[in-house]
C-alpha cells in the first residue's frame, strides 16, 4: 500500500487559503498592537453596473449521491446498511438521515461560504486559483483528494467543483461525507499541528481500502462485497484530533500592498482551545465527539444488515449539531436552488437549540439600589469545551439588559436588536453602511456598563497588517479584540497566545476561566421595584460581518445568490439563556 500525504503546500506561497492550511505555530497576531487612528486600505470594489442587481438566485444542479470514484463513496451507498437504525427506545438513530442535514453535510453547499470564498478571490484575485483549491481543502474534501492525487489543478468557480460539468463535481457537493472521517490516517502526526489545517491523511489504496471505525472485531464480508471498503477498527476516530484535522485552522497574511507575508494567521482554533481546557484532562475527558455526537441509550445496531450484526454499547449519533441555526434555515428555505436532496431540517434546528441554551449560564446577582442608582452583577460561565462562541470570526454573542418597573415599561435597555441583525448601541453596528466605505469602530470589551449604548459583546475582531479593523481573512493579521468565553480550565495567562484573549478582556479580572462579571450601575433610576431581565444571544454572522461581504454583490454572482437569501432569513440570532430577578 502506497500511503501518500495531501499537503497543501510545497512552497510557503501555495499557503494561501481561506479555511484551511498549516505550517509555524508562531503568529504574527503577538506584535498586533491597538491604535485607532490607523486608516484602513478598502480594496477596490466595481461600482454597480446599473442592471445587475439581480433579484433572482441562481439554482444549484442536483447531485448524484451513490456515486464511486478512485478513493471514495457516495452517501447513498452508506445508507443502504447504516439507515433505518434505532435504539433501545426505539430512536431512529439512521447514520445518514442524520447527518444529511448537518453543516457537515453541506459543508459544499453553504451559500455563506461560497459567497466568502468569492468575496476573497475578488479583493485577491492574484492569488485566486490558491484561493479557491486551498478552500476545497476542508468543504469538498473528497473532490480535493482526488484531484490531488491525480495531480489537476483544483477550481471552484467557472468549470471548476462548483460545476455539475466538472468530473469532482457529486464528490464536491457532498461535503464532509461517511468516506472522508472513515479513510483519515492515524499517522504519526495526527493530533499535532502537523495534521491540523487540512493536513489530514488519505491512503492512496485503490486495491484495499479501508474504513476505520470504533468498534472491535467488525463483521468484514457484508461492507467488503457491497462496497469494496473493508471495516477496520481503530479507536482514534473517536479522538477530537480527528475534528482537530479541520478546526484548527491558520490562514496565511496578505498585507494591505498585497504582499504575501511570512507569518499565518490563526482564523479558528477550536481543538486548541480543548486541548487546553478541562475537557481534555486524562482520566476526565470528554472529546469533541462526546458533545457533537452524543451516545444513543442503551445498545444499537451499528447496520441494518446481516440481520445477525449484534447490538453493541457506546453508538454515536452523527447529529454533528453546533450553533448555527441561521444557516440551517437558510438551507431549509432554499433546499431546491441549492440543490439539496433534502428540504426538512427542523430536528437538526431543534437539536442545535438545544446544544445552545446547554451551553452557558447566566445569573443576576447583587441587584440593589441607592440613591436612584440600580445596580447588578451579570455572571455568565462557558459550559462547553472551547471558547463560546468559537470558530468562524463572524461569530458573536451578547448581552441584552432589559430593565422594567411595576408598570411593565421599559427604563433602560442595552444590547437590543433589530431585524436585520444590528444591535443598538454596538460601534460596530453604528449604520446601514453597505458602500465602499468600511467601519473601522469596534465595540470594547466592558467591565462596568453604566449608559444603554454600552453592549458586552463576546466577539474576535480582526486586524490587517496596518492594524485596523478588517473583515477580509487573507488581509487579516491578527485580533485587536478577542473576549470570548474562555473554557473551563483555560487560564487567560498561561495558554498559548493564538487562543489567548485580546483587548480589554486581559486586564479584565473578573474575565477569566469561562467566566465573566459585568457590573450594572445605571444612574438616574427612581427608587422604587423593579424586574431585570439578562439575554445571552448568539449571531452566527454578525452584521458588519454581513455588510462588508455585501459589498461584493456586484462584483460576483454568488455574494448575490446569498444576500438574497439573507434578506430573506426569518431570523438573524438566537436566544441562548434568560434570567430575570426582581428587586
Amino acid at each position: 500500500m502506497r500511503t501518500i500525504i495531501i499537503r497543501s503546500l510545497s512552497f510557503f506561497y501555495l499557503t494561501v487559503f481561506l479555511f484551511a492550511c498549516g505550517g509555524s505555530s508562531s503568529s504574527s497576531e503577538s506584535t498586533v498592537t491597538t491604535n485607532d487612528n490607523q486608516d484602513i486600505i478598502t480594496p477596490v470594489i466595481p461600482a454597480p453596473p446599473e442592471d445587475t442587481d439581480s433579484t433572482t438566485i441562481t439554482s444549484v444542479a442536483q447531485s448524484a449521491h451513490d456515486f464511486t470514484s478512485d478513493h471514495f463513496s457516495g452517501s447513498d451507498n452508506c445508507a443502504q446498511c447504516h439507515d433505518g437504525l434505532s435504539d433501545d427506545t426505539g430512536e431512529d438513530l439512521s447514520i445518514v438521515n442524520a447527518w444529511q442535514t448537518t453543516m457537515m453535510a453541506n459543508s459544499a453547499r453553504d451559500p455563506f461560504w461560497k459567497a466568502k470564498v468569492a468575496s476573497e478571490v475578488v479583493r485577491n484575485p492574484e492569488h485566486g486559483k490558491t484561493i479557491e483549491g486551498k478552500c476545497a481543502r476542508c468543504h469538498m474534501p473528497m473532490a480535493h483528494v482526488e484531484s490531488t492525487f491525480k495531480d489537476e489543478t483544483v477550481d471552484l468557480f467557472d468549470n471548476g467543483f462548483l460545476s455539475p460539468d466538472n468530473p469532482h463535481f457529486n464528490q464536491a457537493a457532498e461535503g464532509v461525507s461517511c468516506t472522508v472521517c472513515h479513510q483519515i490516517e492515524n499517522t504519526a502526526g495526527f493530533g499535532t499541528e502537523a495534521a491540523t489545517s487540512g493536513k489530514f491523511v488519505i491512503a492512496d489504496n485503490t486495491a484495499d481500502p479501508k474504513l476505520y471505525g470504533p468498534f472491535s472485531n467488525p463483521i468484514q464480508g457484508p461492507m467488503l462485497n457491497s462496497t469494496g471498503y473493508t471495516p477496520v477498527e481503530s479507536q482514534h476516530i473517536s479522538d477530537s484530533a480527528l475534528c482537530g484535522s479541520c478546526h484548527d485552522v491558520k490562514t496565511p497574511i496578505i498585507d494591505t500592498s498585497g504582499n504575501l507575508t511570512a507569518n499565518e494567521f490563526p482564523e479558528q482554533m477550536i481543538y486548541s482551545e480543548w486541548k487546553n481546557s478541562d475537557f481534555a484532562k486524562p482520566g476526565s475527558e470528554e472529546s469533541c465527539q462526546s458533545c457533537h455526537m452524543p451516545l444513543a441509550s442503551g445498545k444499537a445496531k451499528i447496520a441494518s444488515r446481516p440481520s445477525f450484526v449484534e447490538a453493541r454499547d457506546h453508538f454515536s449519533k452523527h447529529q454533528f449539531v453546533g450553533a448555527n441555526t441561521v444557516m440551517l434555515d437558510i438551507l431549509q428555505n432554499n433546499s431546491t436552488t441549492l440543490g439539496l436532496p433534502v428540504n426538512d431540517f427542523s430536528n437538526t434546528i431543534n437539536l442545535t437549540k438545544e446544544m445552545l441554551r446547554s451551553s452557558a449560564d447566566i445569573a443576576i446577582e447583587n441587584l440593589q439600589q441607592e440613591n436612584q442608582q440600580l445596580s447588578f452583577n451579570v455572571h455568565l460561565k462557558n459550559k462547553t469545551g472551547h471558547k463560546f462562541p468559537s470558530g468562524f470570526p463572524s461569530r458573536r454573542a451578547w448581552l441584552h439588559i432589559e430593565v422594567t418597573n411595576t408598570d411593565g415599561d421599559l427604563v433602560f435597555e442595552s444590547g437590543a436588536i433589530n431585524h436585520l441583525g444590528q444591535i443598538s448601541g454596538v460601534d460596530s453596528d453604528n449604520d446601514n453602511d453597505t458602500t465602499n466605505s468600511t467601519n473601522t469602530e469596534y465595540e470594547k470589551h466592558h467591565d462596568l456598563i453604566t449608559s444603554a449604548d454600552q453592549v458586552q459583546v463576546y466577539e474576535s475582531i480582526m486586524v490587517n497588517t496596518d492594524n485596523s479593523v478588517n473583515y477580509t481573512l487573507l488581509n487579516s493579521a491578527g485580533y485587536i479584540k478577542d473576549n470570548r468565553l474562555l473554557a473551563k480550565g483555560m487560564d487567560k495567562s498561561h495558554i498559548p497566545v493564538n487562543i489567548g484573549a485580546k483587548g480589554n478582556a486581559i486586564s479584565d479580572d473578573n474575565f477569566d476561566a469561562a467566566e465573566d462579571v459585568v457590573t450594572y450601575q445605571l444612574q438616574n433610576i427612581p427608587n422604587g421595584s423593579y424586574s431585570v431581565k439578562a439575554t445571552l444571544n448568539y449571531q452566527s454572522i454578525s452584521y458588519r460581518f454581513a455588510t462588508d461581504l455585501f459589498k461584493d454583490k456586484y462584483a460576483h454572482s454568488l455574494v448575490n445568490d446569498f444576500k438574497l437569501m439573507y434578506d430573506n432569513a426569518r431570523f438573524r440570532h438566537e436566544e441562548v439563556i434568560s434570567v430575570e430577578a426582581n428587586l
